[in-house]
């Protein structure tokens, strides 16, 4: 018997209706690509909105058949469903940062825009921490431009980077000024080793250039470098307990 179409069903339910099994729809929604919504924080059930995942489901399966990549099926889920607003929506309400949604965004990086920008701060926290920082998000206040404290130990001491997340439209680029302030809130008030701006757009060609020649206090990341963060997460590794973290592939 097909489900309600408006009604949302379990992984379980969805499994029978595909004709999948359970692990089945765990993993695809575990790689971003199905549509559920999470009950409760952290490990809540899972709810599918019925209609909409049994078509993705049945494209997913006939791509895998065809011995599509992952990254070139979930091309096709957006190219097929582009504004699909319960997908959308799950972006927008997410209420904790989870290894599912990081990799979620590394396919569709794009949703980026859809968060929040207290919700960019924790995911960048949360990468961060992924690559072997101890990280410390601030309060929602004015921080003055601290908006993630990542500390690492290293063999020549303990190092402390200061990081502003700026959660802007990607036409919305990130000016020299803002970053000539950025760095006198650094050097003058933070004392930081070093200081970073996380963005979901880009920096003009001035600000670009003042990295240069701060390069060993100022970092400077946009919107396609933190599509590799999101790339590059869960394979840091801390290789011969040096204190430096490394992705496994490099």
């Amino acid at each position: 018997m097909r489900p309600d179409k408006h009604r949302l069903i379990t992984a379980k339910e969805l499994g029978q209706a595909a004709s999948e099994s359970y692990a089945t729809v765990d993993h695809w929604s575990s790689l971003g690509l199905l549509i559920y919504r999470q009950r409760g924080h952290g490990n809540g059930a899972r709810y599918y909105p019925a209609n909409q995942n049994l078509m993705r489901m049945r494209l997913i399966r006939d791509l895998q058949n065809r011995d599509y990549s992952l990254a070139s099926i979930r091309k096709s889920l957006v190219k097929e469903w582009p504004n699909d607003g319960d997908l959308s929506e799950h972006v927008r309400q997410v209420t904790t940062i989870t290894q599912e949604l990081v990799r979620f965004l590394a396919g569709y990086p794009d949703y980026l825009h859809r968060l929040s920008a207290r919700k960019f701060e924790e995911l960048v926290a949360e990468i961060v921490r992924d690559m072997g920082y101890d990280v410390e998000l601030t309060p929602i206040t004015r921080d003055g431009g601290r908006d993630v404290l990542a500390y690492l130990s290293t063999p020549l001491g303990r190092e402390l980077t200061i990081i502003e997340c700026k959660k802007y439209r990607q036409e919305n680029r990130i000016g020299v000024e803002f970053v000539r302030q950025f760095l006198w809130v650094l050097e003058r008030e933070d004392q930081a080793n070093r200081g970073l701006i996380a963005t979901t757009s880009y920096f003009s060609k001035t600000a670009m250039f003042l990295e240069k020649e701060h390069r060993w206090r100022l970092g400077l990341r946009d919107f396609n470098q933190i599509t590799g963060w999101l790339a590059d997460y869960g394979s840091w590794e801390n290789r011969g307990n040096s204190g430096l973290w490394i992705p496994r592939d490099k």
